[in-house]
């Protein structure tokens, strides 16, 4: 990235109060209502990736958080730009942006403790595709737990090559309960689903695999 390009990037990133409210409003609606999809207000989802959005909007000075993938660090310094906040590997981190399908090594993000289970990470997952309700796209898993009143079904059109990301995400934090991390979804639309660290996730797979992750 030139620098140019972060300078651009930095200055897109900078949120002004009424976007901010709004994209924090959307991503507690998402966690609050696990396996439904809300949306970014396109002013921010337009400007940068979308699952930078709650880096710009919930990070601080000082507040630790990594990016993975893409321009990691032109967009790490454009973050720190906007925000005050620091930049540091993924197991420091209280907010990761995973970007391009990349994740951290699943077994090192903060989970909290069991007598702080709401200290662990919050991750934003940028999805190559768009996310839809049901079953018809070409990944698909079930969400169930609190907040969810039976079930429900996402799908992710196009995403079948990020299967293995979901199974490494969705797979690591299965056996900390009620420990665990946030997870958001944001797709290349600026739509975001909310997976919260209590919710079971079952079913990951794509057509025409038979692989299934239950946890």
């Amino acid at each position: 990235m030139t620098n140019q390009a972060e300078i651009a990037l930095y200055a897109n990133l900078v949120l002004d109060v009424y976007e901010s409210q709004e994209v924090f409003r959307t991503l507690l609606d998402a966690l609050s209502q696990p396996g439904t999809i809300h949306q970014l207000p396109q002013t921010v989802a337009q400007r940068f990736v979308p699952a930078l959005a709650p880096l710009a909007a919930l990070v601080s000075h000082d507040v630790p958080f990594s990016i993975c993938g893409g321009e990691s660090a032109a967009s790490s310094t454009a973050v720190e730009r906007a925000t005050f906040g620091r930049s540091v590997d993924p197991d420091f981190a209280v907010f990761i942006a995973a970007l391009s399908g990349h994740v951290p090594d699943a077994g090192s993000i903060r989970r909290g403790s069991a007598h702080r289970p709401d200290g662990g990470c919050q991750i934003s997952y940028q999805i190559s595709g768009r996310l839809v309700l049901g079953t018809t796209g070409d990944s698909t898993f079930s969400i169930a737990g609190p907040g969810v009143p039976t079930v429900r079904n996402i799908s992710v059109e196009w995403a079948a090559d990020q299967l293995s990301s979901f199974q490494q995400l969705f797979g690591a934090r299965s056996d900390s309960r009620p420990m665990g991390f946030d997870i958001w979804l944001v797709d290349d639309f600026g739509q975001v689903v909310g997976i919260p660290r209590t919710s079971i996730i079952t079913g990951v797979k794509a057509q025409h695999d038979e692989k299934v992750l239950e946890h």
